[in-house]
């Protein structure tokens, strides 16, 4: 990862918690990096141990790719600060360097998230949507806003730049923050993972805004607990700098999280249900073909939002955005007017374009068992006749909530087909051997491997009164096979099985 600016700054200014020698003080610095593969001319080479790899065992392919000087985490004393003898350019041993990237990258960047109002989302399910929803609300209402996430970085209604994780790291996510205030953002929105809170990839950035849509099993994998999970989203609600914390009434482990708050934070709540004492509230929802309208009351005053999007938790969503608009100031009318008028979020109950005498199909992103529940509940408002779930778990992941999606399925979906989402380095028998425990012996269900084929079924075999869920993937545009990416569309798929459909016969059966 390579971050630049166009004008330098002295080593002495990105580092001025240490007491440089002076003969290093005046190193001219013109970007930072954390990837000596991406060094350029000019670059600090950033190098401590990763997940992965240990950058410092890449101080001499950063040299030889121009870097003006390194900074290298050291564990011991630093009674020297200079680092290996046989290079030229100076390294700098620093004492858990991790701890001060973004003060690094912060001094770097002239601090960019203190200059634009920073808005960080979390929560198990509804990060992206959520993020969207905010920023396009912004963009409606007159606020330039630029958004960081999974679908990449950038501005509402343009290309997004990938970004690789949810949530980047602390040098990336200062210089993309930069380039928006540069572009004349006022705001920016950016996903917090739970991964990016523990790892700390939002140090030293001033989040003005934290949402919490809810919480539900994920990554225990990685946090090994519902506990430690539960206290790497709270990591958000106790950052003590908030203006403003929104969380969502109707999840209670959110809901516990208004007590964590600093007493300078300012702490609103939304719910879905009218019966709930919360600061954004919806009096009546009605779901029909072209959306839902949510009826609101917001502290004594009332709006409505007609959205196209569809089912209970976009619902959800919509208030999460419209309360962190409330929340940075964007009058009720602007807000309602805004949020009614949003695109749809690419691969979140995602509607795919009908033809004559098909069913409804809807790509969504849903990958844990709260979320395929979510989905299909959302769908079954949308139904006549059956509704079909085509789904697979992802390999190299929490295992453990593989039957637990398929009992979701089982118990909400009329028809199943099991396929391959991401098995990564996994076989796929394995992962489809996990994945049939949850589903009772009475229940019927097709598997199919190839995604294309299994969509291409489902398709095929449903009625025009019939809805396919096709989940896990959303917006991805590759399936990850044995370390190869190979491109895959859900999206793309669903809309070449509509039009087979449509035409005299369909190929490809499997």
């Amino acid at each position: 990862m390579n971050s630049s600016i166009s004008k330098g700054r002295y080593l002495k200014d990105i580092v001025p918690f240490l007491n440089l020698d002076a003969q290093w003080q005046q190193t001219m610095v013109t970007g930072l990096a954390v990837d000596s593969r991406k060094v350029r001319a000019g670059d600090c080479f950033i190098a401590y141990r990763g997940d992965h790899a240990d950058g410092r065992a890449f101080l001499l392919s950063a040299e030889n790719a121009g870097a003006s000087c390194a900074l290298i985490d050291f564990d011991g004393d630093v009674d020297n600060q200079q680092g290996p003898a046989e290079l030229a350019i100076p390294v700098v041993k620093v004492k858990g360097l991790r701890q001060h990237l973004g003060q690094i990258a912060s001094a770097f960047y002239q601090a960019p998230s203190e200059m634009l109002s920073l808005c960080a989302v979390t929560g198990t399910n509804g990060k992206t949507s959520v993020s969207q929803l905010i920023a396009q609300g912004l963009e409606n209402a007159g606020h330039r806003c630029g958004v960081i996430g999974t679908l990449g970085s950038g501005f509402p209604g343009q290309v997004l730049n990938e970004t690789g994780n949810t949530t980047p790291g602390v040098v990336e996510n200062n210089r993309l923050l930069k380039e928006m205030l540069d572009a004349g953002a006022e705001y920016a929105v950016m996903e917090a993972s739970s991964h990016g809170l523990v790892q700390g990839r939002l140090d030293g950035l001033n989040v003005a805004f934290g949402v919490i849509t809810n919480i539900s099993r994920d990554h225990l994998d990685y946090h090994g607990s519902m506990e430690a999970y539960r206290e790497a989203k709270a990591l958000l609600a106790k950052n003590a700098r908030l203006r403003g914390l929104v969380l969502n009434a109707d999840d209670n482990q959110v809901l516990s999280m208004a007590s964590m708050a600093s007493p300078s934070t300012q702490v609103l709540t939304f719910s879905t249900k009218s019966a709930t004492r919360a600061d954004v509230c919806a009096e009546a929802i009605q779901f029909h073909q072209a959306g839902i309208d949510i009826k609101l009351t917001c502290q004594g005053a009332s709006g409505e939002i007609k959205s196209p999007m569809v089912g209970d938790f976009n619902a959800s969503n919509l208030l999460a955005a419209a309360t962190t608009l409330v929340a940075m100031g964007v009058s009720l009318d602007r807000v309602c007017a805004g949020l009614s008028t949003v695109a749809a979020v690419p691969g979140r109950m995602q509607k795919v374009p009908s033809v004559s005498n098909s069913p409804l199909v809807i790509v969504d992103f849903a990958h844990t068992p709260d979320a395929l529940e979510k989905a299909l509940l959302a769908a079954r408002r949308h139904c006549v006749g059956k509704l079909w779930c085509v789904f697979g778990c992802g390999g190299d992941r929490d295992a453990g909530k593989r039957p637990l999606m398929a009992a979701m399925a089982s118990q909400f979906a009329d028809e199943i087909v099991l396929t391959a989402d991401n098995p990564r380095s996994e076989k796929l028998s394995d992962i489809f051997s996990t994945m049939v425990k949850g589903i009772p012996d009475e229940k019927a269900y097709v598997l199919i491997e190839d995604r294309r084929q299994a969509v291409m079924h489902a398709v095929r075999n449903a009625t025009s009164e019939d809805v396919v869920v096709v989940a896990g993937k959303g917006h991805e545009t590759y399936q990850d096979m044995m370390g190869v990416k190979y491109p895959h569309s859900d999206m793309a798929c669903a809309e070449q099985a509509l039009s087979m459909r449509a035409g005299p016969a369909m190929e490809g059966n499997p």
